[in-house]
């Protein structure tokens, strides 16, 4: 899962584009460039390519040994790589006709909310009602992709500790009185954390989890590929079962779609043109994190084959080395670390942008109170979980189908049909198209999902 750094004011519609520079008030017949107006960040090139490999290495690289395992070795590739240009193609799409509109209107910069409001309004009609429900409905979205991630945290930690106590029988499956009293006991630290108010103070936190997470990268990839007696499994299939596979398309959604940090970067870059493009930033990192996702998914279930894989690649190394065992540590302390970074996310839109300006009276209270309901929350959520993979695969599916596919395709249909009618037919199909394939692999992976959670509960 992606540990994205989160800047202030991450909501969708609290970044409007007069934070990012001035809209043109000059009547000018001349196309406008947001991208020559446009107020420069201090991101380098190589900055942003780094963050953005980075903020990829989480939860979601270690379930894809097990999502292989679902669809099988070549199946694996198949969705791996067809899932990801799918989602790189889309993400194109959004910051192009981001730009398209913010040209129109002769401002240097609009955020993902404003381009989903105008296009609303541009089109007419009863879209233009949805206008002002867009912000909300994005927020939304955004808020509970980070408390996904909040509870897959919560799920995986308290897993880690009931292998390493040796109770790894009771890590998964149905509730339990072990995994409830490890959970609450999660509740009390995560809460502890979660009182860092200041984003300042978040980052020297941030940069240990960065830290503790690499370690843990290089970790894992010395135990897949290093010589021992038992070598790599033969119990592997090709294709997976087809009431398995569809959770990997969710996997991938989930591990693939840094949503909130790819934007941050795009818009703070010192040259945001070399963002998008086919040699850009955007595509030489991915391209990077999809080979990286890969090699581990592939590798992982190769060496552990069907009936030795766990739903995290971490959890299936047994825990009787000193190595092994600080492996595990370091993956409960980069996961502790990234923890509030994701929380700060649902806290800043839930509580600073909605519930705080309603609230007269004891606000310093009643946030307390909020961040310890959403921290108990995570946990009793991640109680019902029995699988680490169903709810990584639940939020990819839910959340990212519509952040990185149905909304991007719908900005730039409402924009097309109206600036040019039926004149560019291609397009207008392509969104459609799109659309519902988004609204396809929504509904097959939150049911696939959802049935899982079933039957393992």
């Amino acid at each position: 899962m992606p540990e994205e750094a989160v800047e202030p004011k991450t909501s969708a519609s609290s970044a409007t584009s007069h934070g990012v520079g001035a809209p043109s008030t000059e009547i000018s017949t001349e196309p406008y460039d947001p991208y020559k107006n446009r107020t420069l960040g201090k991101i380098s090139d190589m900055y942003a390519f780094l963050h953005l490999v980075k903020c990829s290495f989480g939860t979601g690289v270690l379930t894809f040994p097990y999502g292989f395992k679902n669809a099988g070795m070549v199946l694996g590739f198949v969705i791996g790589i067809g899932v990801s240009i799918f989602l790189i193609y889309c993400f194109h799409m959004l910051i192009k006709n981001m730009m398209r509109i913010a040209a129109d209107k002769r401002v240097p910069y609009i955020n993902y909310s404003e381009a989903l409001q105008i296009s609303f309004e541009t089109a007419g009609g009863k879209w233009a009602v949805m206008a002002k429900y867009s912000s909300i409905f994005v927020d939304s979205i955004i808020g509970l992709y980070h408390f996904g991630i909040c509870t897959a945290y919560v799920v995986y930690l308290v897993a880690s500790c009931m292998t390493m106590s040796r109770h790894k029988e009771f890590a998964e499956g149905a509730i339990n009185i072990p995994r409830t009293v490890t959970t609450l006991i999660w509740v009390v630290p995560l809460f502890m954390i979660n009182l860092l108010r200041d984003l300042r103070l978040l980052m020297p936190v941030s940069l240990l989890g960065n830290i503790t997470t690499m370690a843990s990268m290089l970790v894992i990839v010395y135990y897949i590929v290093r010589p021992d007696d038992v070598g790599f499994s033969k119990d592997w299939q090709y294709v997976g079962t087809i009431e398995k596979a569809p959770l990997f398309i969710g996997t991938v959604l989930f591990a693939v779609e840094s949503f909130g940090v790819i934007v941050a970067i795009e818009k703070d870059m010192e040259k945001p043109k070399h963002f998008i493009g086919l040699f850009g930033v955007y595509n030489i990192s991915m391209t990077v994190v999809v080979i990286w996702y890969l090699f581990i998914g592939a590798m992982g279930y190769w060496k552990y084959g069907d009936s030795k894989i766990g739903t995290t690649i971490v959890l299936t190394i047994p825990p009787d080395e000193y190595l092994a065992v600080s492996l595990q540590l370091t993956m409960i302390l980069a996961l502790y670390c990234s923890y509030p970074l994701q929380c700060y996310v649902v806290f800043d839109i839930f509580w600073y942008t909605y519930l705080e300006p309603k609230v007269k009276k004891g606000k310093y209270i009643s946030e307390l109170a909020f961040r310890f309901a959403i921290t108990l929350a995570t946990g009793l959520i991640g109680l019902t979980i029995p699988k680490l993979d169903l709810i990584v695969s639940l939020i990819g599916c839910v959340c990212i189908t519509f952040l990185g596919v149905i909304i991007p395709a719908l900005v730039e249909y409402n924009y097309f049909v109206v600036k040019h009618k039926w004149e560019k037919p291609f397009v207008l199909v392509k969104d459609v198209v799109l659309m519902a394939l988004g609204v396809f692999a929504f509904l097959v992976g939150t049911y696939t999902s959802l049935y899982g959670l079933y039957q393992e509960s």
